[in-house]
């Protein structure tokens, strides 16, 4: 019984290294998940190319995006030497072999499900080892396990299965997170922590598959709210008269503010009557300057002309005049 407690539990506190997860396990979820992600480009009938671009964003597209967040030690997907070349070799075997996959049609969606939780329980790892809440640990697990899928529909311009409404997936997941970082924190081997998320996570899955459970949709729970409150407030007479005159306050602000805002209106005509008048009164002087301009210009006209009548210069020319010429 002892020797069997020793390899439930451990004395070592969840941030030790030597703890670590097998490596075996992220390699199979790698392997699953490029395998899927190469599955879905042969649905929507992608190149060679597409596929394995498919096959890296399902087998590593969640540990990016789990290790952009964390912003501690390195980026998986680069650091791994063997990360890539895993995504590749499930990629070409999915994509030139599709057929032989295929026969284990009814297994897929099993094996789908073990890879999400089993990158739960990796995420969970990375933020139990650097010490991180609950919370954080069970969102970067989650982000981890269904990040990859995520970014396959994002790209296939499609709604993210984690989004629409369906059996439980994203929710496998964080029951899954959340089973490893109490099962590490309770003390138990982090093999036996990431045996038990598997289990709660596929079971749930399971469960949602056999009865049929759906992710709850958008629900208004307002009724459900207001309609005691109501009652409430009809049955005290103490609570009916304060909110009688809270509400009294409210009607009288409003048609204060309903008054001040009409008072605004009618200053604001009257500043734009008087502006306009003042712009008539212009005008009307402006025309009365003008005429007195003309009346100075006829005048000045008239007094040229009588200047120019008595002028001897511009009378006719000197009867001497032809005399001269003859002589």
């Amino acid at each position: 019984m002892e020797e069997l407690l020793k390899h439930i539990f451990t004395t070592m506190e969840p941030t030790n290294t030597d703890l670590v997860m097998p490596a075996w396990l992220d390699i199979a979820a790698i392997l699953v998940g490029a395998a899927f992600g190469s599955l879905s480009a042969k649905e929507h009938k992608l190149d060679l190319l597409g596929s394995v671009a498919m096959g890296i964003m399902c087998g590593l597209g969640g540990g990016l995006i789990r290790d952009m967040i964390l912003q501690r030690g390195g980026v998986y997907m680069i650091t791994s030497p063997i990360a890539i070349p895993l995504c590749l070799i499930a990629t070409l075997i999915v994509f030139f072999f599709s057929g032989l996959v295929l026969k284990f049609e009814k297994l897929l969606p099993w094996v789908d499900i073990l890879s999400v939780v089993l990158f739960a329980a990796s995420g969970t790892e990375k933020a139990v080892l650097y010490s991180l809440s609950i919370f954080a640990s069970v969102m970067l697990g989650t982000m981890t396990a269904v990040g990859g899928g995520m970014l396959r529909d994002m790209v296939l311009g499609e709604v993210p299965k984690i989004f629409r409404r369906g059996n439980f997936y994203a929710l496998c997941a964080v029951a899954g997170s959340f089973a490893y970082y109490v099962c590490v924190h309770a003390g138990m081997v982090k093999e036996t922590a990431c045996f038990i998320c598997v289990v709660v996570g596929m079971g749930l899955w399971w469960l949602s598959k056999r009865y049929d459970w759906l992710s709850p949709q958008a629900v208004d729970l307002s009724p459900i709210v207001v309609k005691p409150v109501k009652r409430i407030v009809a049955a005290t007479p103490v609570v009916r008269d304060v909110a009688h005159a809270v509400a009294s306050v409210g009607r009288g602000m409003e048609a204060a503010g309903s008054d001040v805002e009409k008072g605004a209106e009618d200053v604001g005509r009257g500043v734009a009557h008087g502006a306009e008048d003042v712009a008539h009164d212009t005008e009307d002087a402006g025309q009365a300057l003008a005429d007195v301009g003309h009346a100075a210009a006829d005048v000045g006209r008239g007094v040229a002309k009588g200047i120019t009548a008595h002028d001897p210069v511009s009378k006719s020319p000197d009867k001497d005049a032809p005399d001269d010429a003859a002589r």
